[in-house]
């Protein structure tokens, strides 16, 4: 449980007539973009706050045909995170507690697991700062809060399913506004 902010990237994208980002694609969100959306959201990013961020993957997959959503899933492409030492350095520096994101993967997918000389989130934020992920997260109404309140913080808590020798569960979060 914490200070939980939300930078909403699809709508950040939205609001300043940039062209939407291809969601079922490599497509990467750079530090410095999503710099730009907490300076665009007027919101302080802290640290030991829990990052979430709002691809549009779940609007994406919605809208979007089974077929459709079938073909991107065989392809396995996905927005995310730029999987990139700049990235790494963006979320040390901000020493979140945690992130979590709408998307497939929390970094652009596919990434690159054990690919010598090649960036991945995933072994940064699991195993050398024992930071929690978050992934597939439906945060559309959060966003529309958000949006309506034109707040971006509130407290957070989640409590995942203790399964011995688990290594995923359902988030069961909770915002409050």
């Amino acid at each position: 449980m914490g200070r939980g902010i939300l930078l909403d990237y699809d709508r950040w994208r939205k609001d300043t007539g940039k062209e939407p980002a291809k969601i079922d694609s490599p497509y990467p969100m750079t530090a410095d973009e999503l710099d730009e959306v907490a300076r665009y959201q007027n919101l302080e990013l802290k640290p030991g706050d829990i990052l979430i961020i709002r691809s549009g993957f779940t609007a994406w997959h919605d809208s979007t045909s089974s077929a459709e959503r079938a073909k991107s899933l065989d392809r396995g492409e996905f927005i995310g995170v730029e999987a990139s030492m700049k990235s790494v350095k963006w979320l040390w520096n901000h020493h979140f507690a945690a992130v979590a994101g709408d998307s497939l993967g929390f970094e652009v997918c596919p990434a690159p697991f054990g690919e010598k000389d090649k960036v991945c989130l995933h072994e940064w934020l699991l195993s050398h700062w024992g930071s929690p992920i978050g992934e597939l997260w439906n945060l559309e109404k959060l966003s529309q809060v958000c949006a309506e309140a034109n707040k971006w913080s509130f407290f957070f808590t989640s409590a995942p399913l203790h399964v011995f020798g688990g290594v995923g569960t359902t988030p069961n979060a909770i915002a409050i506004l």
